[in-house]
């Protein structure tokens, strides 16, 4: 999410030095040898922190001593209020900011000049903490990606959790079917800018379309929406899109309707790198469908294939039991893959494919399988 407009013109209107805010960590800490060893230990400027067993190693003085200067410091910061408005002025920026990454937030704070370039929101969040003061918001961070969020927020795993959940399900989600799943299962309010900023933050996220919400992740496997396009398309290269999304639906396992055909179409791009043409979508590369369907099916199309593209059930029955022993493959297969369609009750071809009795009904000349197998 991006900083509010009155907010950003105000910081980029700041002329002062980006180094105000080390001065205001600088009066914190205190001054010479002791304040720097306090910055070290508390993670400020090129340290991470650490215990004070690995402060007294670096500094040369024993494990006592640090501890001794580290709550010295604190102790005086209890009775005395110090005037930080350097910092005070950076946790209202962010504020105003929430929900966002952290990387992001970092980017625009030192834009604005309110923080040094060598800066870390940790570290701001640490000074806070040392004054004894409580700070609006929190940072948690998920598969390696930092999210500034308030403290009051739903867990921030469980939003990625259910968003890979769906697309893994349905191949892509919208942002409002995870708010609505969180307020069912009463795990937060139904945020959605919380929910945007943090699956955008994450890797191999691809918005389908911002505006409308729909979203996907690229390194879900498998992703049925994606394997059942490759597969009609491996068999009909190019397909109608109403041909290319009535075999997908056939699939019980798809549980609700498909995008909208802008971002259908932009899901085939990201996805399967297939691209629109006069006739609907197509394939730029040749696709070998003995990579893409099971066993079971291509010995279906192979028969459909023979036989004029158009067989009855009884007939595939009769050719499959001399070949498998399971009836309820064929059964699951004829009902409900991708690459078959049911022309008439009883009758079976390969979708966008016209079979050769229909062919020969129109006048029109069947379609040469061999391009495909």
């Amino acid at each position: 999410m991006c900083v509010p407009s009155e907010c950003r013109g105000e910081a980029e209107g700041v002329t002062e030095p980006t180094s105000s805010l080390s001065k205001d960590l600088s009066t914190l800490f205190g001054p010479g040898r002791d304040g720097a060893i306090v910055a070290r230990y508390f993670g400020f400027g090129e340290h991470t922190g650490g215990t004070l067993r690995k402060v007294a190693r670096e500094v040369g003085l024993t494990h006592e001593r640090v501890r001794q200067i580290v709550i010295s410091r604190a102790l005086m910061l209890r009775h005395k209020r110090i005037e930080t408005p350097h910092l005070d002025r950076a946790i209202g920026f962010i504020a105003s900011a929430l929900p966002a990454p952290v990387s992001q937030l970092e980017r625009e704070l030192k834009s604005a000049g309110i923080v040094p370039i060598q800066f870390r929101l940790e570290e701001l969040v640490r000074a806070v903490e040392f004054l004894g003061q409580s700070i609006p918001f929190t940072i948690t961070r998920i598969r390696g990606v930092g999210i500034a969020h308030l403290r009051k927020d739903a867990p921030l795993d469980v939003i990625v959790q259910m968003a890979r959940k769906l697309v893994r399900r349905q191949g892509a989600a919208t942002i409002s079917e995870v708010a609505d799943w969180m307020v069912r299962s009463r795990l937060g309010e139904n945020d959605r800018a919380l929910i945007s900023s943090v699956l955008a933050a994450q890797r191999h996220f691809s918005w389908l379309d911002c505006s409308q919400g729909w979203f996907w992740f690229s390194d879900v496997d498998p992703n049925r929406l994606a394997s059942r396009i490759m597969k009609i398309v491996s068999i009909a290269n190019p397909v109608k899109l109403s041909e290319l999304k009535d075999g997908i639906l056939r699939d019980y396992k798809m549980e609700s309707d498909l995008p909208p055909d802008h971002v259908f179409l932009e899901f085939c791009r990201q996805a399967c790198r297939l691209q629109p043409s006069a006739v609907g979508i197509f394939s730029p590369e040749e696709l070998d469908c003995r990579y893409l369907l099971s066993e079971s099916e291509l010995y279906i199309a192979e028969l459909l294939k023979t036989n004029g593209g158009l067989m009855s059930s009884h007939e595939l029955s009769l050719r499959w039991t001399n070949h498998w022993t399971q009836k309820a493959t064929l059964h699951q297969i004829l009902c409900s893959s991708p690459i078959i369609v049911k022309h008439s009750p009883g009758m079976y071809g390969l979708v966008g494919i016209p079979a050769l009795g229909e062919a020969q009904h129109t006048g029109s000349e069947p379609m040469m399988y061999e391009t495909w197998l």
